[in-house]
């Protein structure tokens, strides 16, 4: 993308250091104008420690997943390098063959993450936490990654107060059901 023009993000384990970074590229111009020809690519490597902190920082459940559904950082260690589901083996295969992940996935195995990022909610361990999930567009060329974060909603109602509230709700509905039958 670079050599196109573009500067772009791309995370990965290091083939050398075996170590996850985040790699930018960009185009060097002729000239210091971008209208300029492009005669070469500045790329460097950054370490992840910086984004694995702030991750750690927020104090939710957080994970950072590729455009492939890999988890690339998470707050849980159990987490990191597990896939969101549906875990396949076609799938599992076409991580392996991107290299992106060193050899996390050469034994053609891995772990699924225990939700999916599409959800509203899951429950993990008898927690039920709300999922929220935003964008990044680093102009990786594999496409967008996302930032999932859990968020533990059961302090908000407890299960027996959310049970009364769906009765409540149901026998309302049931009244309101009859009354409309009978006024037909």
């Amino acid at each position: 993308q670079a050599i196109q023009g573009a500067n772009s993000v791309y995370a990965a384990i290091g083939s050398n250091t075996q170590e996850r970074g985040l790699y930018y590229a960009a185009p060097l111009y002729e000239s210091d104008t971008p209208s300029s020809s492009i005669i070469g690519v500045v790329m460097f490597k950054v370490g992840f420690e910086p984004v694995d902190l702030l991750l750690k920082r927020a104090g939710l459940p957080m994970v950072l997943l590729s455009p492939q559904g890999v988890a690339f950082a998470a707050t849980r260690p159990e987490w990191q390098f597990a896939v969101a589901p549906p875990l396949t083996q076609a799938r599992i295969d076409a991580i392996r063959a991107t290299r992106q992940f060193g050899r996390h996935f050469d034994n053609g195995v891995a772990s699924a993450l225990p939700f999916a990022a599409d959800t509203g909610d899951v429950q993990i361990n008898g927690v039920t936490y709300a999922v929220e999930r935003r964008a990044i567009d680093w102009h990786d060329p594999g496409g967008e990654w996302q930032l999932v974060a859990l968020d533990d909603i059961s302090a908000l109602m407890s299960s027996t107060q959310r049970a009364r509230i769906g009765a409540v709700a149901f026998v309302l509905l049931c009244l309101l059901g009859l009354l409309l039958l009978d006024l037909l």
